[in-house]
């Protein structure tokens, strides 16, 4: 992934944008963190922090 740059399209189920070394992912329904969240667990990529936002 390039630095800086959103990857998003109207069709896409996620947000993915990156700042850096960081890798923000903003989904959509709350039945998307779960996969994405052990998708985006692995030995080079760890979770560092999550926020959950209340409507």
């Amino acid at each position: 992934m390039r630095e800086n740059i959103v990857y998003n399209a109207p069709d896409n189920e996620v947000m993915v944008r990156t700042n850096g070394d960081y890798i923000y992912i903003i989904c959509k329904e709350e039945d998307q963190v779960q996969p994405v969240l052990d998708r985006m667990t692995t030995d080079t990529c760890f979770l560092s922090d999550y926020e959950e936002w209340d409507e």
